[in-house]
């Protein structure tokens, strides 16, 4: 091989080295860096989302919906085309009947037992909602309407969020960008309980003493960092 060949190789390879030296890792994100992993271990960024309608939350995810005054309530949740907030698939709960009646999206499909995603690396999630109701005598009281978050690990839930904290009248029948601090999901017993190195469902439910007749629309659900 030439001379100059040869050095030029010899430069190439000593800057490599160098490079290698001075950073953890080459490729984003870091194995180290769990919090720059999402779900199946996909970089996320300061984003991630788990719901969206279009691509995400989708394929895999499975749901639930339960009440409790039976055999008369309803609860049901179907995906639905054309009503999410970007007018792609949204997530659409009708409600009807007294006390307690909620839902759930596990974007794992509950499967494996032991999957889940770690949300450590995030600080707050966000998620678009609409509720509907034909009068505000049977739409869902506002201190009753609660959001929270399941793990694979023990099967837990985190503490409840009112959701009435976090926006201004939400029953009006329009659109509401909720963000909920993480933070207010890990206090209390359940938030102690709760882990968010497993999460892997998102939960929301309602309860009131007297009838209720409502529908929730929700969209775009994703873990950030401010």
């Amino acid at each position: 091989m030439p001379h100059g060949l040869r050095l030029g190789s010899r430069l190439s390879t000593v800057a490599f080295l160098s490079l290698a030296a001075t950073t953890t890792c080459l490729c984003p994100p870091c194995p180290e860096d769990a919090s720059l992993v999402g779900a199946n271990g996909l970089p996320s960024g300061s984003r991630l989302i788990v719901w969206d309608g279009d691509g995400h939350g989708i394929e895999g995810g499975k749901s639930w919906a339960d009440c409790g005054a039976k055999p008369d309530c309803v609860a049901k949740l179907l995906p639905t085309q054309r009503v999410g907030h970007n007018r792609t698939r949204g997530l659409v709960y009708r409600a009807k009947g007294p006390e307690w009646s909620g839902f759930g999206w596990n974007w794992f499909g509950w499967y494996p037992e032991d999957s889940g995603t770690d949300i450590r690396g995030y600080d707050r999630v966000r998620f678009w909602i609409k509720v509907e109701a034909k009068s505000p005598e049977v739409a869902p009281e506002p201190g009753g309407l609660v959001f929270a978050l399941g793990c694979s690990k023990g099967k837990k839930t985190s503490a409840n969020a009112v959701l009435a904290k976090y926006t201004d009248n939400l029953l009006d029948g329009q659109w509401h960008d909720v963000i909920i601090p993480l933070a207010d999901l890990y206090i209390g017993k359940e938030g102690a309980e709760f882990d968010p190195g497993s999460a892997w469902e998102f939960r929301l439910s309602s309860w009131s003493p007297t009838l209720r007749d409502f529908t929730i629309t929700l969209d775009d659900v994703a873990f950030e960092k401010s």
